[in-house]
């Protein structure tokens, strides 16, 4: 995308773009899909930021080196190379890549150029085969996230793929799941390491001490709203953006209907059915 931002800002009109003219495609033909409802624990895509909207000092290219160090565990031997992306665009950032000399492997991190955040996290190593279950995996990742500074995390959904676990995270406060803050981590089942962490929506959407109301509806009144058929597994308080981009403090039920699994949002407030999302299954897929 960073490349896509600094192709459309030059003044260069080369009558061959690749990179613009195959993601014209893709956003003309996910626009012929207006009713494909991706659910609040999926990536927000329709969703416009800027980095420039987030607060912090620009930080230089040894701030990020010390960053990427410190983050990977590398050791101070290691090699960092520090690239900067989207030089006087919207969306300035730095990739770091970490050549360790105890490993055959390269470590890749992007962060912001305004805070010096981590965005994304990629331990380019080969992944062997899966001793790991997806239980263990979730246990070993909320131990990564509080040791790199992300507490009071909880595992939303766990999805099984080869010998690759793909984790999504979203912040809890006072036993409310923050859907906006969300973060994903792939886990090498091999030997339970993080070998990738994505964490743009966390990074533009996490404050501290967010200020929750208190639901209105009893969770036995939300309960009235959902389809008589419903078969109820779970319930939680949830906060969502619903589809008008409006942050609301939700019942989240999961359960089942007519074989399906789903994920179904009422709030809080006043009862309204604010999303249905499909939990597809997947190989060694958990609904958390």
């Amino acid at each position: 995308w960073m490349d896509v931002e600094t192709a459309l800002a030059t003044e260069n009109k080369a009558e061959d773009n690749t990179i613009i003219d195959g993601f014209k495609t893709v956003d003309k033909r996910v626009g012929a899909y207006p009713e494909l409802d991706w659910g609040p624990s999926v990536a927000s895509i329709y969703d416009k930021r800027s980095v420039k909207m987030l607060g912090g000092t620009p930080v230089t290219a040894e701030d990020i080196k010390r960053k990427a160090l410190k983050f990977a565990d590398a050791g101070s031997n290691a090699k960092v190379d520090v690239k900067e992306n989207g030089k006087n665009t919207e969306w300035p950032s730095y990739t770091a890549t970490v050549s360790a000399s105890n490993k055959k492997h390269t470590i890749s991190m992007d962060f912001t150029k305004n805070g010096g955040l981590l965005i994304s996290y990629y331990d380019n190593r080969e992944v062997g085969p899966a001793k790991v279950s997806i239980k263990g995996a979730v246990t070993k990742a909320e131990q990564f996230l509080e040791k790199k500074g992300y507490p009071h995390m909880t595992a939303v959904s766990a999805d099984r793929y080869d010998n690759i676990g793909n984790l999504t995270f979203v912040t809890k406060q006072n036993d409310v799941l923050i859907y906006p803050e969300k973060m994903t981590i792939r886990m090498g089942l091999d030997t339970g390491d993080t070998i990738g962490f994505e964490a743009s929506e966390y990074v533009n959407e996490h404050k501290d001490n967010r200020k929750l109301p208190k639901p209105k509806l009893t969770l036995a009144e939300a309960r009235k709203f959902l389809n008589s058929d419903f078969k109820e597994q779970y319930n939680r308080l949830s906060w969502i953006k619903n589809d008008d981009s409006v942050e609301v403090l939700t019942y989240e039920f999961g359960g089942g209907v007519n074989g399906s699994k789903y994920r179904i949002y009422i709030n809080a407030e006043d009862g309204i059915e604010e999303s249905v999302e499909e939990i597809r299954p997947s190989s060694g897929s958990e609904a958390k």
